[in-house]
Formats: C-alpha cells, structure tokens, sequence
C-alpha cells in the first residue's frame, strides 16, 4: 500500500477504517525502525471542497490540538498531502461505541451497569473539558464515541 508523508515523519497506510461525505480515516503505522505505533489519518478531499469548507475542515484540526484530555483522541498532527488535508490522530483500537452496542446486542448481551457508568463518568469529563474550552460538539452520537480495547 502507498504511504503518506508528513514534513517530518513517514506514515505506512494499512487499511481504511471508513469513510463518508469528508473523505476517509486510514488506519497507518509510522515507519520507524523499531517501533509500530497506530494511527489514524482523516484524510479530506481539500481540492473539492470550497474555501469556506476547507477553513472548516482546518479548525477541526486546531479543535483538536488545543484539547488535550485523556478521554478525547490525541492530535498528533496535521499535512497537506496531495490535495488532500491530513489530520493525524492517536488509534482507538476498541472501534466506536456504536459498533460496540450492536456487537454486544447480537451476541444476547448488553453492557453490565459498572461499564455504563464508567463510560458515561469519562463521556461527561470529555464534554466538560470540551465546553470549558467554550467549544460545542455539534456531532455527539455513539459512532463518534471512540474506545480502546478494553472497553469494546
């Protein structure tokens, strides 16, 4: 598979996790002797997009770099690519909630009462540190609830 090239590291595509309207999220590994960390690129479509829809897609970016909490995916960074803005953030590797809820829904079982609560303790303390910065999640919805293996 191709790779992307940030200015100051090298990113191995491994596969797309999804996509829509935006563009897609690739799941990638930096190429680095030695080490094999995940992440994931949000690449958008900038040569398709207007120049209102671009500073769009550019604030998200700078959304994400001011809010650092360890209930919020870590930016990493952000690159132009090819026409394409690249937006560099940590790996989730539990998939989102949603996906979690139907798996457990088809396999006859849902979440017990101390994973609710756990999950919506740290959903109320990413939301809080995120309207402490005076800035509203217009897109709150379980498929935008991302988690780490442990809670999926």
């Amino acid at each position: 598979m191709a790779s992307f090239q940030d200015p100051e590291v090298e990113y191995e595509r491994l596969r797309v996790l999804g996509s829509g309207s935006y563009g897609s999220a690739v799941l990638v590994q930096r190429v680095e002797s030695g080490q094999a960390r995940q992440f994931v690129i949000k690449e958008v479509d900038a040569s398709r997009m207007s120049a209102e829809e671009l500073r769009k897609a550019a604030q998200e970016a700078d959304v994400l770099r001011k809010l650092s909490h360890p209930n919020i995916i870590s930016y990493i960074s952000s690159f132009l690519e090819a026409g394409k803005l690249c937006i560099v953030t940590e790996y989730a590797d539990g998939g989102d909630l949603g996906d979690a809820i139907k798996r457990r829904s088809d396999n006859g079982a849902g979440f017990d009462d101390d994973e609710i609560m756990n999950m919506f303790v740290q959903l109320c303390l990413a939301l809080h540190h995120v309207h402490f910065h005076q800035i509203i999640h217009r897109d709150l919805k379980a498929k935008n609830v991302f988690l780490t293996g442990a809670a999926s």
